[in-house]
């Protein structure tokens, strides 16, 4: 996802928290998340066939890897470099979207499989 594009989709953000909160949701903090920085965001579709594909951004089924920093301490201790997911699926029996997000530290293999998604 270019820059400009990551500007105009304010809902990339948005999954970015949605991430961060599913996973720490039991710690029973209330984390300020305006500290998160995105650094990069890849999008796979099942249509992608050539990568980068145009129609990613409003695809309806879609795994999005967006990389971020977290400098909260108490969140992600000395872990700052990390990998949002967010699998987004579309249920045509409840007419609604299904939105699953998690996130981990970068670690050496997950960032080798992100180069290959042109993060």
């Amino acid at each position: 996802v270019k820059e400009s594009e990551l500007e105009q989709n304010d809902w990339i953000r948005l999954y970015l928290e949605l991430a961060v909160a599913a996973t720490h949701k039991n710690t029973g903090r209330n984390h300020d998340l305006s500290n998160l920085k995105i650094l990069k965001v890849a999008i796979e579709t099942p249509e992608d066939l050539e990568p980068p594909n145009e129609g990613s951004l409003s695809a309806i089924t879609a795994l999005v890897y967006i990389r971020y920093e977290d400098s909260c301490e108490s969140r992600v201790g000395k872990d700052v470099d990390r990998i949002a997911i967010v699998k987004r699926t579309y249920s045509e029996h409840h007419g609604s979207f299904v939105l699953e997000g998690w996130n981990k530290p970068i670690k050496s293999e997950v960032v080798h499989g992100l180069q290959e998604l042109r993060l």
